[in-house]
C-alpha cells in the first residue's frame, strides 16, 4: 500500500539542507550497483595511479550516476517503486538544481583528470537527458532506449574509466580503448537493463512509454535477458581467454561469482511462469537480482585486479 504523495510531501523535511525526497531520488546507494563497468576498465588498466581511480569512481558513483537518477525521476514523476526506492517520494523542483550542479561539478572534475574523460562524460550526461526529457524521451522506444542506455552505460562508462584511471592529473589523450572490452561492457548492459524494467509496465503504460521491457512482456523479457547475458557472459570469457595469463583460471572463477545470480533467476523465473495465477515480477526480486549480478561481477573483476 503506498503512502499518498499528500503526506510525503507534508513530510519532506530537509537533511543537511536538502529535502528528503531529493536525496532519495538521487539513489546513491543504487548506483554502486553500477561499478562493474568501473571496475571492469580498472582490471584492464595496464597501469593505474591512486588518485586518479579515486577521483574517477568518486565522481562517477557520488556525481554522474546520481545526477541522471535525479534527473530521470524529476521527469517520470514515478508513483511506484523505482530503482533501490520501494515508496518514492514526491520529486520537487530542488532535485533538478541538485542534478544539474551534480552533473556540473562531475564532468569538470572529470576533465580535470583528462581532458578525453570530460568529454566523453559530458556526451554521457546529454545522452542522460535525451532518454529522460519529454521533448525526445529515449526511454519511450523500445529498441532505441535499449541501445542508448548500453552504449553509453556499458561502453561510454568503460573508456571514461579506461582514459581516467591511466593518465597522470594533467593527461590530455583522448585515445580509443581496445574495442572487445567497449562490446563486452555493452553486452553486459544489454542483458541486464531489461530487467530493470521489468516490473514497471503498468506504471510505464499510464505514462506512455513504451519500453523495451514493456514490447516483449514479463516472459519475453526473461528470455531475452537470459540470451543476452549468456552471450555476454560468453564474450567476456572469451576475452579472458585470449588476454589473460590464466586463461582458464578466469573463466572458471567468473562462473563461480556469478553462480549466486544465476541460480536465483532461475529460481525467478520458475517461480512466475508457475503461479497458478499470472502475477507480475515484483521490484523486490528484481532489486535482489541486481544486487546479486552486480556484486557477483564486482568481485570477479576485483579477484582479478588484485590478485590474478
Amino acid at each position: 500500500m503506498f503512502i499518498s504523495m499528500n503526506s510525503l510531501h507534508e513530510s519532506d523535511e530537509r537533511r543537511l539542507g536538502l529535502r528528503s525526497s531529493t536525496w532519495q531520488h538521487l539513489r546513491f546507494p543504487f548506483s554502486i550497483f553500477l561499478a562493474p563497468v568501473f571496475l571492469f576498465a580498472a582490471s584492464e588498466a595496464r597501469t593505474l595511479h591512486l588518485v586518479p581511480i579515486l577521483a574517477v569512481f568518486t565522481l562517477l558513483h557520488f556525481g554522474v550516476y546520481p545526477a541522471s537518477n535525479g534527473y530521470n525521476s524529476f521527469y517520470d514523476q514515478d508513483e511506484g517503486p523505482i530503482g533501490g526506492v520501494a515508496q518514492p517520494k514526491k520529486p520537487q523542483p530542488e532535485l533538478l538544481w541538485v542534478s544539474n550542479f551534480l552533473d556540473g561539478i562531475s564532468i569538470l572534475g572529470l576533465t580535470a583528470v583528462n581532458r578525453g574523460a570530460g568529454i566523453i562524460a559530458l556526451i554521457y550526461t546529454l545522452a542522460s537527458r535525451a532518454y529522460s526529457h519529454p521533448r525526445v524521451r529515449i526511454k519511450g522506444r523500445p529498441i532505441l532506449g535499449l541501445l542508448w542506455v548500453s552504449l553509453f552505460q556499458g561502453a561510454g562508462v568503460y573508456w571514461i574509466v579506461w582514459l581516467g584511471i591511466g593518465s597522470s592529473l594533467s593527461g590530455l589523450q583522448f585515445d580509443a580503448p581496445p574495442l572487445a572490452p567497449l562490446l563486452v561492457s555493452s553486452l553486459l548492459l544489454m542483458g541486464s537493463y531489461p530487467l530493470t524494467q521489468i516490473y514497471q509496465h503498468e506504471e510505464d503504460a499510464r505514462r506512455g512509454d513504451l519500453t523495451f521491457s514493456r514490447s516483449l512482456g514479463v516472459r519475453g523479457t526473461f528470455l531475452f535477458s537470459s540470451i543476452l547475458s549468456l552471450i555476454a557472459l560468453s564474450a567476456l570469457s572469451f576475452h579472458l581467454f585470449q588476454t589473460s595469463l590464466n586463461p582458464i583460471g578466469q573463466p572458471l572463477i567468473l562462473l563461480l561469482c556469478m553462480s549466486p545470480s544465476l541460480v536465483f533467476f532461475g529460481s525467478w523465473v520458475y517461480r512466475v511462469e508457475t503461479q497458478p495465477s499470472p502475477k507480475a515480477p515484483t521490484h523486490s526480486d528484481t532489486m535482489r537480482m541486481n544486487i546479486l549480478g552486480s556484486t557477483g561481477l564486482s568481485l570477479f573483476f576485483l579477484i582479478r585486479m588484485f590478485l590474478l
